[in-house]
């Protein structure tokens, strides 16, 4: 049973770095299913983190009436919430037409599929000076201009 755990951990770990490895680049280059796929699942993990933190939260939370959220927990859930919009919710095809839309750009190419996803969502939601930010941040990570 160890070992499974263990084994399943390291197969864990290594797609999430695979995952986060993504470009426009790549995404240009995958048909729809496969984009549809991708934000699916990124959706979906979305979903499970933040049902995982309200968990750690009712538990540290559990009959202590003075318990207050640590200033991590409430950046951690902020960070969570850009990577979704209220406009768009979870409508798949609308969010992948958005980030194609995004990557028509020939220098947004590098920017990272996540990052795109939280750019867009937050542009979405009307919060545009945070969007470009987010956009001129990932550029100079990436050693763009």
């Amino acid at each position: 049973m160890k070992i499974l755990t263990i084994f399943s951990m390291v197969m864990v770990l290594h797609a999430v770095d695979f995952n986060t490895n993504f470009s426009g680049h790549t995404w240009s280059e995958w048909d729809e299913t496969k984009k549809d796929s991708f934000i699916s699942g990124f959706l979906s993990s979305q979903v499970i983190l933040d049902q995982h933190l309200k968990e750690a939260i009712r538990y540290d939370k559990a009959g202590n009436p003075y318990w207050q959220k640590p200033f991590v927990v409430v950046m951690y859930e902020k960070d969570l919430s850009e990577y979704t919009s209220v406009k768009v919710g979870f409508d798949v095809p609308e969010l992948r037409h958005r980030i194609d839309v995004f990557y028509d750009e020939d220098t947004n190419l590098s920017i990272l599929v996540a990052d795109a996803i939280r750019i867009v969502c937050l542009r979405a939601d009307g919060d545009i000076e945070r969007a470009d930010w987010f956009v001129f941040q990932s550029r100079q990570r990436r050693g763009d201009k």
